[in-house]
């Protein structure tokens, strides 16, 4: 089972990707984008554009990125405004 990760940034939702996995994404404050992320808990459209606290496990078959490039993906188990 993987590890539980805690990670901050901002919550937008993904446009068009080359990578065809998560519903948002996890931007550093310089734009970069950290994380795919997906949730069946969390609403993460209630968060989109906030700067967050996110808690989250790597999904075993994203949890570095994939061949195409994309990011980790991070299946969002909470999250907090900073």
């Amino acid at each position: 089972m993987s590890e539980d990760i805690q990670v901050r940034g901002v919550i937008q939702g993904l446009e068009a990707t080359s990578f065809q996995y998560g519903t948002h994404g996890l931007y550093s404050e310089d734009g970069e984008l950290l994380y795919a992320l997906r949730s069946d808990t969390v609403r993460l459209d209630d968060h989109a554009g906030e700067s967050v606290h996110l808690h989250g496990t790597p999904d075993a078959d994203h949890a570095t990125g994939d061949a195409e490039g994309g990011p980790g993906l991070l299946n969002v188990t909470g999250v907090h405004g900073l």
